[in-house]
């Protein structure tokens, strides 16, 4: 199970397991959301238990989102298993910005 929470316009929640089986619909349900972004956003990823590939191309299809709307999409709290598979795809740098997430 995933679920991402919107605390306020600036500050999203996401949590779970962001695997193949989850990701679709946390895509899905959160699609609309995404293509009306009004706002920089910052993600946090704190309570993510687990990824697999699919997890970053969630994160990835935000960011475009985020491009398409003129605003900033952040991921905070990156789980080091999602930084791992972001450094594989040379992604990385995508995805964060904090040197010490990248260590």
């Amino acid at each position: 199970m995933a679920k991402l929470d919107i605390i306020n316009e600036q500050e999203l929640n996401l949590s779970g397991h962001l695997i193949f089986i989850t990701v679709a619909a946390i895509y899905k349900d959160n699609e609309s959301y995404f293509r009306k972004l009004k706002n920089d956003i910052k993600i946090n990823l704190k309570q993510v238990k687990r990824v697999d590939s699919s997890a970053l191309a969630l994160l990835m299809s935000w960011l475009r989102f985020g491009q398409e709307q003129q605003c900033k999409v952040e991921f905070i709290n990156i789980p080091k298993q999602l930084i791992d598979l972001a450094k594989l795809s040379s992604v990385d740098k995508l995805i964060s910005k904090s040197r010490d997430e990248l260590s």
